[in-house]
């Protein structure tokens, strides 16, 4: 399994991160945010898309001495079959900026960044979408506030299928093995209007 993959399963199963930027949940009460809402939500190729009010929550996770910010959602057809929409950018102190969400690495470190989009099947990786190149694949973080640790911003970002998942289905067949399916059937899959609001939180 590839490190993109990797990353995709781990971030859908446990949102994992170490929360950095002073944020420190054990400082502030809980109850003051039960009446707000956290959610990430967009329209996918002009219709309306889930309203992911489970995603409510943005992590830092300090990789090789860079700080890199996941923001995700995920959408469940089923009790285990879900997609799951990322960004996973690095970001100064500061958060607030306009940041490129096509997929790159850091030469230096090897780490991928950029937007992540794929179904799931439990554990299993379904199918893999990747940023088109489009240079309006864009997430724009408009504000971040450090003592709540909300954080909102803006999205568009149109993906493409991974090639190789026809190859890996051409091969599954060759095997006599009957290939999971995909729900959906659009090879290109465009997030347009896009928006979030999620906080910031800190793991011990």
């Amino acid at each position: 399994m590839g490190v993109v993959k990797q990353i995709v399963l781990i971030f859908s199963f446990l949102f994992l991160g170490c929360g950095i930027l002073n944020v420190d949940s054990s400082d502030r009460k809980e109850e003051q945010y039960e009446e707000e809402e956290f959610y990430m939500e967009a329209k996918v190729n002009n219709k309306e898309w889930w309203r992911a009010t489970d995603s409510g929550t943005a992590r830092i996770l300090p990789i090789n001495g860079v700080s890199e910010l996941i923001i995700g959602g995920r959408y469940f057809y089923d009790r285990y079959y879900y997609e799951v929409l990322y960004f996973a950018v690095p970001v100064s102190k500061g958060i607030v900026g306009v940041y490129d969400l096509n997929r790159w690495k850091d030469e230096e470190r090897g780490w991928p960044y950029g937007a992540f989009f794929d179904e799931i099947d439990w554990d299993v990786v379904i199918v893999s979408y990747d940023p088109n190149g489009d240079p309006r694949n864009k997430m724009t973080i408009t504000s971040y506030d450090p003592s709540t640790g909300i954080i909102k911003g803006t999205f568009h970002v149109t993906f493409v299928i991974d090639p190789n998942w026809y190859r890996d289905q051409e091969k599954l067949r060759e095997l006599g093995i009957t290939p999971p399916q995909r729900k959906r059937t659009d090879d290109t899959i465009s997030f347009t209007e896009g928006r979030f609001r999620v906080r910031l939180i800190k793991i011990e």
